[in-house]
C-alpha cells in the first residue's frame, strides 16, 4: 500500500469500516493540493479518499462532509458523500468517484471553447447560492470562528504594516457581509470541476460555509485575473448566473477586491512561517493589492 497516497491509519480505517471488502491499490488524483487524495476501489466500487492529519485540515474535511450531506437531497451536481472516517490521528472523507476529466486542464484551452463551461458554472453557483438546506448551527459558528482565527493568526505573523493593514480591513469587510449568509463554495473555478460531456460536477467543498455569495464571485474574478483569462469568460459566467442568483450582476469593485484579499488572508495564515508557500502567497498579496477589479464591476455583457 502506498502510504504517500493512502496513509496506513487511513487504510486501517477503511478496512475497519468495510471488513469484508477488498481495498484496492490507491492511484493519484489530479488535485490534492490541500489534502492527500487518492482514487481507491472499495469492494470494487470506485471512490475518492481525501485524508488529513493536521487539525485545521481535518476540520476542513468534516465541514465538507457536513455540507455534502446537506446538499445531497437538493440534487445539485456535487459528489455523493459515502462516509467520513475518524481515527486517532487522521480523518478521511469518502465520496463516490465522479466520471469525467478534471477541469483544471481547460485553462489551457481557447476561451471560446471554455466559455460555455463558465456559463454552466454560473448556473450551478446560482443554484447553490439560492438553495436553503437546513444549516447546521455548528457550520455557521465554524465560519465565524474561521474569521476570528485568521485575524488572530495575522497578528502573530510579523507581516509588514503595508500588508497587515489592508488584510485586516479586508477581513472586516468579509465579516460584515457574512451577517446575511448563503451557502458558498469558497473556491469555484475550472480547477474544481469534473467535466463529462455536458455534465459538470463541482468538487472540493472544504472551504464551503455560510457567507455572502459575493465571496464566490470575488474569488472567481481573482482566479481569472491571476490566470490572465479574457474578460469574456467572466461575462459568460455572469450570463449563466443570470437572474437565478441572489447577487446583482453589477458587483462593486471595492467589495470584490476586499473579499479576494480576505480569502488570501485565510490562505496565508495556513502557510508555515518561512516556507516557499508563504513567500509565494506574500507575493500574491502584493500583486492583489495592485489589482483593479473595475473590469469585473458593472452590468454583464453577452458571453
Amino acid at each position: 500500500m502506498n502510504d504517500n497516497l493512502l496513509p496506513a491509519e487511513v487504510h486501517m480505517l477503511l478496512q475497519r469500516a468495510f471488513p469484508s471488502a477488498v481495498i484496492g491499490e490507491p492511484a493519484p488524483t489530479s488535485g490534492g493540493y490541500s489534502h492527500r487524495s487518492a482514487f481507491v476501489t472499495v469492494g470494487g466500487q470506485p471512490v475518492v479518499v481525501k485524508s488529513a492529519d493536521q487539525p485545521e485540515r481535518r476540520a476542513d474535511l468534516r465541514r465538507e462532509a457536513r455540507v455534502l450531506a446537506l446538499l445531497q437531497p437538493q440534487r445539485l451536481p456535487v459528489p455523493e458523500l459515502l462516509h467520513l472516517l475518524e481515527g486517532d490521528h487522521w480523518t478521511a472523507l469518502l465520496t463516490r468517484r465522479v466520471p469525467g476529466d478534471p477541469g483544471q486542464w481547460l485553462y489551457e484551452q481557447p476561451p471560446a471553447q471554455i466559455a460555455p463551461i463558465y456559463r454552466a458554472l454560473g448556473a450551478i453557483l446560482a443554484a447553490i447560492h439560492t438553495t436553503t438546506p437546513l444549516a447546521q448551527p455548528e457550520i455557521e459558528r465554524d465560519l465565524a470562528a474561521r474569521h476570528s482565527r485568521v485575524g488572530a493568526a495575522l497578528a502573530g505573523m510579523a507581516l509588514p504594516a503595508d500588508l497587515l493593514k489592508p488584510l485586516r480591513a479586508a477581513l472586516d469587510t468579509s465579516r460584515k457581509l457574512a451577517a446575511t449568509p448563503q451557502l458558498t463554495h469558497g473556491d469555484p473555478g475550472l480547477h474544481n470541476l469534473i467535466v463529462a460531456g455536458d455534465r459538470l460536477t463541482l468538487i472540493d467543498w472544504e472551504w464551503a460555509g455560510w457567507d455572502h455569495p459575493l465571496r464566490d464571485l470575488a474569488w472567481l474574478a481573482w482566479t481569472l485575473e491571476f490566470r490572465r483569462m479574457p474578460l469574456m469568460l467572466w461575462h459568460a459566467f455572469l450570463h449563466g448566473y443570470g437572474e437565478q442568483g441572489p447577487v446583482a450582476l453589477d458587483p462593486d469593485r471595492t467589495t470584490l477586491h476586499q473579499l479576494a484579499l480576505a480569502q488570501i488572508a485565510a490562505i496565508l495564515q495556513r502557510c508555515p512561517p518561512g516556507s516557499p508557500a508563504q513567500a509565494e502567497w506574500l507575493r500574491r498579496t502584493r500583486w492583489t493589492l495592485e489589482l483593479d477589479f473595475g473590469r469585473y464591476a458593472g452590468p454583464a455583457a453577452g458571453p
